[in-house]
């Protein structure tokens, strides 16, 4: 396993991350985003995406590691970039302070990312770190070009009933960004609630009630 510290000048909801690896590997690898302690990656892993080996670009073309979904990662927070496969061959770009850069042609005279440092582990778990290397990456920072939508999350049937309450959860990076929900009554009332908010009936109601969510953000926060 490598890994690679890194720390962000503004709150950034982070969907991937962008490799250089100089020798594919032979079995699936694992790019994870963990917290670190004390300079250091810890076990909390906060986002991990799996590549195939259709997936992997070597010869100085760039690989792309997408997440399930983007993690909100805090400004001035250190993080990390770690990289694990099963086997000894994969091999991952990594700038050297004072070594010859094959593909631009020149020595490396300065650190080449002097907030973070490469680190190496045989267990994913003790890290030795290396003050003078680091690993050729990319974070990327996810740009939303709507920002508003509202999805439907279904209906649930109710029977007889006065009130009712939606509970929920959603996680809000930004102060900009929110949730809005929205109950359709069977008599086609429709009435706007917030999680938790209890909602007492008019009238006894039986059928289904329509639930749907509207996702207010940013373009740099969902």
């Amino acid at each position: 396993p490598l890994a690679q510290t890194f720390t962000l000048t503004a709150n950034t909801q982070v969907p991937g991350v962008e490799l250089w690896f100089a020798v594919k590997p032979t079995t699936t690898t694992r790019v994870q985003i963990r917290g670190t302690t004390a300079g250091f990656p810890n076990q909390d892993v906060l986002a991990e995406a799996r590549l195939n080996l259709s997936s992997i670009n070597i010869g100085g073309a760039v690989t792309r590691a997408t997440f399930d979904h983007p993690v909100t990662l805090i400004q001035g927070n250190e993080y990390a970039v770690v990289v694990l496969c099963n086997d000894d061959v994969g091999t991952l770009s990594v700038a050297e302070l004072g070594k010859f850069d094959e593909n631009a042609q020149r020595w490396i005279t300065s650190q080449p990312y002097t907030v973070g440092v490469l680190l190496s582990s045989s267990n994913a778990s003790t890290w030795t770190p290396h003050q003078d290397r680091d690993m050729a990456f990319r974070i990327l920072g996810a740009s939303f070009t709507q920002t508003e939508r509202t999805v439907s999350l279904g209906s649930v049937a109710v029977t007889n009933a006065t009130d009712l309450m939606l509970m929920a959860y959603a996680e809000r990076p930004a102060s900009a960004t929110g949730v809005e929900y929205t109950l359709t009554l069977p008599t086609t009332d429709v009435i706007t609630v917030s999680d938790g908010q209890p909602v007492q009936l008019a009238a006894v109601i039986t059928g289904n009630v329509q639930v749907s969510a509207k996702l207010i953000g940013t373009p740099q926060a969902s």
